[in-house]
């Protein structure tokens, strides 16, 4: 959990509001988690998967680290192809891909194409509802 609860802003301040180097004890605040209300996707994955029943702080035996490879399985060995797939969850199979990469394309064309068929174009209307 160290590394999630290290998230840092574009200002450089912590997401989570939590040191990287907190023990568990400094994470709780009157028996209850400290978490930051952020909607950023990996402190909302934080969330999830902490645990509800709080950790008991009296207890004489040592920490260890649980991997979960997603908020829904159950203690396992880590997998890199797990995680990933739960963080980059498959999407519907395109049916433009011939349209787009075919043998004789013109790379920056192709480009282009993607990103028009994903609606991910800077086009003017789309720069307006951000503010540009």
């Amino acid at each position: 959990m160290g590394s999630l609860l290290h998230l840092t802003g574009p200002s450089g301040s912590l997401v989570s509001g939590i040191s990287f180097s907190a023990y568990v004890f400094e994470a709780l605040n009157e028996g209850r988690w400290i978490a930051s209300r952020s909607r950023h996707p990996t402190l909302a994955l934080l969330r999830s998967c902490m645990p509800s029943p709080l950790p008991s702080l009296d207890s004489s035996e040592p920490d260890f680290y649980i991997w979960r490879n997603s908020p829904h399985d159950s203690p396992d060995r880590f997998s890199a192809s797990k995680v990933w797939n739960f963080l980059n969850p498959i999407e519907i199979p395109v049916t433009w891909f011939s349209l787009v990469w075919f043998k004789q394309k013109i790379p920056k064309h192709a480009f282009i194409a993607w990103l028009a068929f994903r609606d991910r174009l800077a086009t003017r209307d789309r720069l307006s509802s951000w503010g540009i």
